[in-house]
């Protein structure tokens, strides 16, 4: 008879986890302890059998009247420890390897493959939206208008907004059995026509070129807000009408940058005049079309930068607005009071001429910005209670952050696509795409990143399904 701790085995197998040999013979662990080994005949002949009074059901210590008899029952219990209760009857399938698991995925063809877990897979695909004179300089997520339950499976909307304020509305769909990419991005064919294309009606101010900072879509891709006119508007641009139907004013100076929170109810804009401010944005296009529906409506407005502010982030999750500015500090502040939190600056770049010029947010409130100054670029997380999680330099200029679940996706100009553990930042993909990049956007599901570059195209990455992998 073999006797052995229960409680020993329990602590090894459950240390040991991570370990790809353990992964592999998990389940002998459990035919063993909680599985068809645990009694009879199999746990005989697997050397597996335990002090009689440790198996659940074994003893009824309420049916026992002698004092002493139950008090050296108990004592057994205690010295020799309990018995798991028995969970299986048949023998517990091995775990597939690592290996063995992505492949068995990826033939499946699964509808919404999150890249995440298939770096090595990731391909890119170029895809002629516009050209290198006319550059994609903002690129949404793609947004599912709303829709009746007999129009499940259309295509969602890709906005996309060019160096000259061209808008385009293209169809995508993150998922394609049938054509070889593995996905569908129908570009939208009024762009490249002078009579048919949407265009934002400016004039946008001469000193601050478009960027992918100016531009936000409404979660129902109704609705493009934009910044950085002459007149310090917000504006609001339909899609469905192709024109401005609301302007709003509340800054001194440029609107520099404007971001919209996971929900779309609140939006956050920043601006030349150091202030940023929050709107609530919930109401528009509900219940009529006159203006004042398409109307944001200011909520807060936030002080703290000496300088103006170049990028904005926004999680009503967590009651958090964020800036960046070109003092080189990163504010948070609540929404709904605009209290002021703390105030976050570069690890290792004190006493240089620091300037924020991207941040991201994680759903985790991880906050990630770049920084830059004469002598260098870097890229910075802490976490949502301001504790520095890691700082890295990076080659290029950064232009364009993005999570990816616990990843962070950077982008520069001089066209490098990298991708780095959140905690630690620690890199696990590199691609270089040789040509500048404008921006990056992670899709729903994490599907895809879209990046749209110099030259005029945006490059879609996503996993290769199976039949393109042989």
């Amino acid at each position: 008879m073999l006797v052995m701790r229960t409680p020993a085995l329990c602590d090894t197998g459950f240390m040991l986890q991570e370990c790809e040999y353990v992964s592999q013979h998990l389940h002998e662990w459990i035919n063993l302890i909680f599985g068809y080994k645990q009694k009879g005949p199999k746990a005989v002949e697997a050397l597996n059998v335990f002090y009689y009074c440790s198996y659940e059901g074994a003893v009824d210590l309420d049916a026992i009247s002698n004092p002493v008899e139950r008090e050296a029952l108990e004592g057994m219990i205690n010295n020799f420890g309990q018995t798991p209760s028995q969970l299986l009857k048949e023998p517990h399938p091995q775990r597939l390897s690592l290996e063995d698991a992505v492949t068995k995925m990826l033939k499946l063809e699964l509808r919404r493959t999150d890249f995440t877990l298939f770096l090595d897979n990731l391909r890119p695909i170029p895809i002629e939206v516009s050209n290198e004179k006319d550059p994609i300089v903002f690129v949404s997520s793609p947004r599912s208008p709303p829709r009746s339950f007999l129009q499940v499976g259309l295509a969602d909307t890709l906005l996309s907004v060019s160096k000259l304020g061209v808008v385009g509305t293209h169809s995508w769909h993150p998922h394609d059995r049938h054509g070889p990419r593995g996905f569908t991005l129908d570009v939208d064919p009024t762009i490249n026509n002078a009579k048919t294309r949407k265009k934002l009606s400016g004039p946008f101010h001469p000193s601050l070129p478009l960027s992918s900072h100016l531009f936000v879509v409404s979660n129902d891709a109704k609705f493009l807000f934009s910044g950085g006119y002459w007149d310090s508007s917000l504006r609001v641009y339909s899609l469905a009408k192709s024109k401005t139907v609301a302007s709003v004013r509340r800054h001194f100076d440029l609107v520099t940058c404007v971001a919209l929170d996971q929900c779309g109810s609140f939006l956050i804009t920043g601006s030349r005049d150091t202030t940023c401010v929050v709107w609530d944005v919930s109401h528009l296009g509900m219940g009529s079309s006159s203006t004042i529906h398409m109307t944001p409506r200011p909520v807060q407005t936030l002080y703290g930068h000496d300088k103006a502010i170049t990028c904005v982030g926004i999680m009503t999750e967590l009651d958090m607005a964020v800036s960046g500015s070109l003092d080189g500090t990163v504010n948070v502040h609540t929404i709904q009071e605009g209290q002021y939190m703390r105030t976050l600056e570069p690890v290792a770049c004190e006493g240089l001429k620091t300037e924020i010029t991207f941040l991201a947010l994680s759903s985790q409130g991880h906050i990630v910005f770049s920084a830059t100054d004469k002598m260098s670029h870097s890229v910075h997380v802490f976490s949502v209670n301001g504790v520095s999680l890691g700082s890295k330099y990076v080659s290029g200029r950064v232009t364009g952050l993005a999570v990816a679940g616990d990843y962070l996706v950077v982008v520069d100009d001089a066209g490098d696509l990298t991708m780095s553990r959140i905690l630690g930042l620690r890199p696990v993909y590199d691609i270089p795409l040789h040509v500048p990049i404008q921006s990056v956007v992670v899709t729903a599901g994490n599907t895809h990143l879209l990046v749209p570059t110099r030259e005029g195209n945006i490059i879609v990455l996503g996993v290769l399904c199976s039949r393109d992998a042989k």
